[in-house]
């Protein structure tokens, strides 16, 4: 919902919006959401006890819910309109498949075919999709945090690590970045990171080595 408020005094901030409404199914912190099918107007939330609960918009109730493990869910993500991916603490990654039809709160059960993947992930960076899900049953790379700096590439449609991507210009290059932070697709080919020295990244996605590095903060960037 978008508030309008009228300024009487440019002094005074207006008041804070209210929410249009509240979904109240989690009984810890939520970490992330996603819309599995935003026409459909349904909802993905992953929590701290690792519940992942999708809501239903219109009728803001339940659809279907499932524990994707049992340490917290940091990121979920629509791959495809009934797929969705979780990455959980411990760095587990995997796909779901999700049925609703026939049920009140349906479930979800692993992607057929898909395989678990344990990453190596030394922060609370979340994954990001390379390039928005298809309404065509065809899934979305997935970028995640791997190793002491590096970025995995996991190609869905395979079920395997497609590449790896160095914070380093070169092999002999010894700087040390610590983890990455946090990821942005900046569309299906190049890829941002940022890191615990304050650096910045941009890779071009078939290649191993950064395009380029901006050393723009002091501090862990997230």
């Amino acid at each position: 919902r978008v508030c309008r408020h009228a300024m009487t005094d440019s002094s005074t901030p207006p008041p804070s919006p209210e929410p249009s409404f509240i979904l109240r199914g989690h009984n810890a912190v939520v970490h992330s959401i996603a819309f599995l099918n935003p026409a459909a107007g349904i909802l993905a939330a992953a929590d701290e006890q690792g519940l992942v609960r999708g809501w239903d918009l219109e009728s803001r109730r339940p659809k279907f819910e499932f524990f994707a493990g049992n340490t917290p869910v940091l990121a979920v993500r629509a791959v495809a309109d009934e797929t969705l991916f979780t990455q959980s603490k411990a760095g587990l990654l995997q796909l779901w498949s999700i049925e609703r039809a026939g049920t009140e709160v349906g479930s979800a059960t692993r992607a057929e075919g898909s395989v678990k993947y344990l990453a190596d992930i030394h922060s609370f960076c979340k994954s990001v999709l390379l390039r928005p899900c298809s309404s065509y049953g065809e899934l979305a790379p997935i970028a995640f945090p791997h190793g002491p700096d590096a970025v995995g590439l996991w190609d869905t449609r395979a079920n395997m690590i497609q590449s790896l991507v160095s914070p380093q210009t070169s092999p002999t290059d010894v700087r040390k970045t610590g983890a990455c932070t946090a990821l942005a697709a900046l569309d299906f080919r190049y890829l941002c990171g940022a890191y615990e020295d304050g650096g910045v990244r941009v890779w071009d996605i078939r290649k191993q080595w950064p395009l380029t590095i901006q050393d723009l903060h002091t501090e862990p960037v997230f």
